[in-house]
């Protein structure tokens, strides 16, 4: 497997809670899959709460983590917010995504990876119920994962992959949380836990590892 060094290659990643350093698992999980490996370093501007205007808000901080002379990748992964915490549509939330995408490319030459939204069953908003939601978050994944690459993405990564554990769409069962992968005290249906995060690291791994630098 390749092994990507950090004297070639920067990598920042940008979210909401299930990126934010302090609350996710991710860096250190994607540190143990290929092709980071345990001295790889990250740019980590992910904050829980976080909405695509959010990040916008902060994008100053993402472009600055971008190193001439090397390739750097941004990896993006946020619809969830948009849709409980701001009300937005899943039509909407694609087009703030193709426009945050194309002001990062603007001011910079990322390689842009774009992550799926995982199902969610509670830290939900006053717009949707969890079914509500899940209706405009299977928008954006299903026009995500067929149009990536209009939406200015470079690669994708599909959280929900099929046969896997958050492979579904109702989210009105809780018995469909495996609580092996998110977070308890109390049980979430939410954010994931470090074998939840290890999975999605292993997603990543999947779709990055085939890339020749």
């Amino acid at each position: 497997m390749p092994t990507w060094a950090t004297s070639k290659v920067s990598v920042t990643l940008e979210g909401n809670s299930l990126v934010d350093a302090s609350t996710s698992a991710l860096k250190t999980e994607l540190q143990k899959v290929s092709p980071f490996r345990s001295k790889f370093t990250f740019n980590d501007y992910g904050v829980s709460g976080s909405t695509i205007s959010m990040m916008a808000s902060r994008s100053a901080t993402t472009d600055a983590s971008f190193v001439t002379g090397k390739t750097n990748f941004l990896i993006l992964w946020e619809y969830t917010n948009n849709v409980h915490n701001a009300g937005r549509t899943g039509v909407q939330t694609i087009a703030d995504m193709t426009a945050y995408i194309a002001a990062r490319k603007a001011a910079k030459a990322w390689k842009v990876v774009l992550l799926t939204a995982l199902p969610r069953g509670d830290f939900l908003g006053s717009f949707y119920t969890a079914a509500q939601g899940e209706v405009e978050l299977s928008y954006c994944n299903t026009y995500t994962k067929a149009n990536y690459l209009s939406m200015g993405a470079d690669y994708c990564v599909d959280v929900r992959k099929a046969g896997g554990p958050f492979d579904f769409t109702d989210v009105t069962n809780a018995n469909n949380f495996l609580s092996g992968y998110y977070m308890s005290n109390p049980n979430q249906q939410t954010h994931l836990n470090t074998a939840g995060q290890a999975l999605i690291s292993s997603y990543i791994s999947a779709v990055l590892r085939k890339i020749r630098l």
